[in-house]
């Protein structure tokens, strides 16, 4: 979490471009990963991404300052990837090598991707949401539509099984 988050989203409602780009090089990560796991495309989820940062700049002023930042966030970004896949249905694009190569830095590393092999697609997802993002249980269940407690109990389970195999 942002220091000062609330006073950024307030100057961010004043349209200041400094808490934006602060915001932005904050959340990109997060939102690209989020997106990306919707759409499986790397170009795509990069576009989508920009157009969730362009869509927080423009209703900025629709966020509940007594609501968290992040799942609302994370909730333009679901529902942009939504939308594409909706109205896309036909043009769904596939993992390649070509795109496990653009993949940013920090979904590459050789441990994750150990994770990947030993962890069903949701254990892993909940493990990195947790681990790389910082997102709480609460957040990662938000995200899910699955109750905190479940989350915790995936999150412990995988990290059972990466303990018993690695």
């Amino acid at each position: 979490m942002l220091k000062d988050e609330s006073k950024l989203i307030r100057e961010l409602k004043l349209k200041n471009e400094k808490a934006f780009d602060i915001i932005y090089k904050e959340y990109y990560k997060l939102v690209f990963y989020v997106i990306n796991q919707i759409v499986n495309d790397y170009e795509t989820a990069n576009e989508l991404t920009s157009d969730t940062f362009v869509d927080l700049y423009n209703h900025i002023e629709q966020h509940d300052v007594n609501k968290s930042f992040k799942y609302w966030l994370i909730t333009i970004a679901k529902n942009n990837a939504k939308r594409y896949l909706r109205d896309n249905k036909n043009k769904r694009a596939y993992i390649n090598s070509e795109y496990i190569n653009k993949i940013p830095d920090y979904d590459k590393t050789h441990l994750l991707d150990l994770c990947k092999a030993i962890l069903t697609p949701l254990e892993y997802d909940i493990l990195n949401l947790h681990v790389v993002f910082n997102m709480t249980f609460v957040e990662i269940g938000q995200l899910h539509d699955i109750s905190k407690s479940e989350i915790h109990r995936i999150y412990k389970k995988a990290l059972a099984k990466l303990r018993q195999e690695l």
